[in-house]
């Protein structure tokens, strides 16, 4: 972990919203580039070699990158699984499959250190501050270095000032982007304060942020902005069985959250409100 970039997580507040909120698309997508399910085409390490580093003028080859660091990243627990598939004597056909898989990605992702993994925060960062709507919605997927390490294995290199200028960071983004995509942004916000599902008050990344009230406020301004998966219905439902769980206090406190942030957000007409 000596080598772990600490600047470039630390570098400086996001940009003003209104200088970023209506900036230009790039021409590249980073919608799915941090759940890249697509093997990179040739090793990574290889990649990054010729990689010139994050750049609003070569948003395709950021994206390029940014899903081949991903691939690699989300298959770091294969050697885990494969070895537990073969010693609890799994079929032979999972295993086999386990097993090229591993092979592909100790050729495909080897000699990537955290280093090379935290380019994937700042290819984020660099389109997020410029506006790129799909970066922001996408910051929370890589963590606070890069990639989500493993609690249990592995040492968050991060103090608390430093998980907290990440936190504010995110969250800054999510209010931007909830002005163009507003059922995804309040759909992660809501989930950020409160999950469902209890977050310890020493966890160092989230406990912080853990808001039964806070979370409420987020998902009724939600149910407004489904997505075009979920009925509005269904949106509802939901949303009167996540309340079930607070206090009759705590859900009249939610309501009136949600009453100052839509006053204060810019977020567009809800489309069913508008079908009603």
């Amino acid at each position: 972990m000596a080598d772990f970039p600490w600047d470039p997580l630390l570098g400086g507040a996001p940009a003003d919203t209104a200088e970023t909120l209506h900036a230009p698309e790039h021409g590249a997508s980073f919608a799915h580039a941090t759940t890249s399910m697509d093997p990179p085409a040739q090793p990574v390490w290889e990649m990054l070699r010729d990689y010139r580093g994050p750049d609003l003028g070569r948003a395709a080859e950021d994206v390029e990158v940014l899903s081949a660091l991903s691939w690699c990243a989300t298959r770091e627990a294969i050697p885990e699984w494969l070895g537990a598939a073969r010693s609890q004597g799994d079929a032979p056909e999972p295993v086999q499959a386990l097993a090229a898989e591993h092979a592909q990605v100790q050729r495909l992702c080897a000699r990537l250190s955290d280093r090379d993994y935290a380019l994937r925060l700042s290819i984020l960062r660099l389109h997020a501050r410029a506006g790129q709507v799909e970066a922001q919605l996408a910051f929370l997927d890589v963590g606070p270095t890069g990639r989500w390490l493993d609690p249990d294995r592995e040492h968050l290199p991060l103090d608390g000032p430093q998980l907290a200028a990440w936190r504010q960071e995110l969250l800054e983004y999510l209010s931007q982007a909830a002005a163009v995509r507003p059922g995804d942004a309040l759909s992660t916000l809501s989930f950020l304060y409160d999950p469902g599902t209890p977050v310890p008050a020493d966890d160092p990344v989230f406990g912080p942020l853990r808001d039964p009230v806070e979370g409420h406020a987020y998902r009724l301004l939600w149910q407004d902005y489904p997505s075009s998966t979920v009925s509005p219905s269904s949106a509802a439902a939901f949303v009167r069985r996540e309340a079930a769980r607070l206090t009759s206090e705590q859900r009249a406190q939610a309501h009136a959250r949600a009453a100052v942030l839509r006053r204060q957000w810019a977020l567009p007409p809800p489309p069913v409100a508008a079908s009603r």
